[in-house]
């Protein structure tokens, strides 16, 4: 039997499995905050000190795009400060998300619209 490897077609992808997907995604991140929310009030009931970690946009997107939270300084942060750069950088994440996401539901909305003002006109 002659087995040959073919290459499978993949569908194109429309504007509606993007939304699914990014929404989706936007719910597991909500999730994941709501977790590390309720770590860090248990920690601070024992840690009364917080080191602010900045965020910065490159890991806030990578993070919407489904990559892990990797802290990222020169030297060992505590759990607690680990807790809060992770859940800063979630809440860059959903407000770039949440941004995308209303850019693709309106999107085609605008477009149609402006059509039907233009036919009017």
């Amino acid at each position: 039997m002659n087995m040959i490897a073919r290459k499978l077609k993949l569908a194109p992808i429309d504007g509606g499995d993007v939304l699914a997907v990014l929404r989706r995604r936007l719910q597991e991140l909500q999730v994941r905050r709501e977790v590390i929310t309720e770590e860090i009030i248990a920690l601070e009931k024992t840690t009364s000190t917080r080191i602010d970690v900045s965020t910065d946009q490159a890991q806030a997107e990578a993070l919407l795009d489904g990559a892990p939270f990797v802290a990222s300084r020169n030297k060992p942060i505590s759990r607690l400060s680990a807790l809060h750069a992770e859940r800063d950088t979630i809440d860059r994440a959903l407000n770039i998300g949440r941004s995308r996401e209303h850019q693709l539901a309106t999107g085609p909305l605008t477009s149609i619209r402006l059509r039907k003002l233009k036919s009017a006109a």
